[in-house]
């Protein structure tokens, strides 16, 4: 079986979407003849809530490694709050000691957080290991730019400066790229000469069902609403952005429109509930 060391400095038991990509991928590479060692952070160094329960839903014979990273109250200081940034050295340092053990055959490195796409390029000069990056959300990107000045980031210039410049040094030698979209790795192809549509593979986000069977074992209520209190619920889960305002607006309206237009929907809707 091929080894595959996947640099993730956010992973469970933390529920954000990179923990959670990483999380799907590693239980299923095995069956695909892959090994993975997962390289991350040790909770303690994260700056926001994660959820302990998500270590039962990690594969029992995942090996994961994990680091240190610069105390959050230290870092701020200077104005660095970036998980990939604070814990950059110490998982050089992890990823080193994996390749000298360990020989894999692959590193995966999973962004963002981006900074850390870096140790995928290192990784390859010094031990000469493929690498692959995965963009879940591309780094370089204009759309802050489009904005007013008053709604982009604070930081947003500095930022924009910083991903112009690592980038491309971290993409020269890249193995392949895998993004959630095949435009996502079709908008890093564009930029940069050396690399090709082709080198861009899309694994969309999908559900786990493992997930469900470990609900299904083990029941909690639903703190949110009852499902028997005669309403119709929809639920949406995912990213709630401001600039889905507009695709909501359609949603509701449309839903509006609906049932002004034909009333005996929505006895149809709560009968589907």
């Amino acid at each position: 079986m091929k080894r595959v060391a996947i640099i993730a400095p956010d992973f469970v038991p933390s529920s954000l979407p990179p923990a959670i990509r990483v999380r799907f991928l590693a239980r299923h590479l095995p069956a695909f003849g892959w090994q993975p060692t997962v390289i991350t952070t040790d909770p303690s160094f994260y700056d926001w809530s994660v959820d302990p329960e998500n270590e039962k839903l990690l594969p029992d014979a995942l090996d994961v490694v994990r680091t240190r990273a610069v105390p959050i109250g230290l870092s701020r200081r200077i104005g660095i709050g970036d998980i990939a940034m604070r814990s950059l050295w110490h998982q050089w340092r992890a990823l080193r000691r994996v390749c000298t053990t360990h020989r894999p055959d692959l590193v995966f490195v999973s962004v963002p957080p981006y900074m850390t796409m870096i140790l995928g390029r290192l990784a390859h000069r010094r031990f000469g290991v493929p690498y692959v990056i995965d963009y879940i959300d591309p780094w370089v990107t204009d759309y802050y730019k489009r904005l007013p000045r008053s709604e982009r980031p604070p930081k947003w210039f500095l930022a924009d400066r910083l991903s112009r410049m690592v980038e491309p040094w971290a993409l020269r030698g890249v193995a392949h790229l895998v993004g959630v979209s095949q435009a996502t790795t079709d908008g890093v192809a564009e930029r940069y000469s050396w690399l090709s549509k082709s080198d861009g593979t899309e694994i969309p986000y999908g559900a786990e069902a493992a997930d469900f069977e470990y609900l299904r074992a083990h029941p909690r209520r639903n703190p949110i609403f009852s499902a028997a209190d005669g309403h119709f619920h929809m639920t949406y889960v995912g990213r709630a952005g401001s600039d889905m305002e507009f695709a909501l607006r359609v949603v509701f309206r449309a839903l509006r429109h609906g049932l002004e237009k034909n009333p005996a929907l929505f006895q149809k809707l709560r009968l589907w509930n």
